[in-house]
């Protein structure tokens, strides 16, 4: 009752895909549990009258800069967001870690493909 390639590779992909499903419902935790809330007075931006504005909004999570010029009946916005450090290197580490998952399958394959 040893183990051959097949199995080896069923049980990688059945952990592969139990670790993404994990790793997605952990992620999307707030999904399940949000809440819908009012901005607090001290988060808001209030917009001030006639004249280009700039300013940046901070949470936890991102960082937006923002230019906006209030005119009689019109509003141009424009800015950027900027994900926090923590979301950026999370990115970074499962970026990784799919390349090299892929990089491995990939020398598997062609490993049982000359093997064979």
């Amino acid at each position: 009752m040893g183990f051959n390639n097949k199995k080896i590779l069923f049980i990688i992909k059945g952990y592969f895909i139990l670790l993404s499903l994990v790793g997605i419902v952990a992620c999307q935790s707030s999904f399940f549990s949000y809440r819908g809330a009012t901005v607090e007075p001290d988060d808001r931006i209030y917009l001030l009258e006639e004249g280009p504005r700039q300013g940046l909004w901070q949470t936890f999570d991102l960082e937006i800069e923002y230019q906006y010029e209030k005119k009689t009946d019109m509003l141009e916005l424009s800015g950027v967001v900027e994900f926090s450090h923590h979301y950026r290197s999370l990115y970074e580490i499962l970026n990784r870690f799919i390349s090299r998952y892929i990089s491995w399958i990939t020398r598997v394959k062609f490993w049982k493909a000359n093997w064979f």
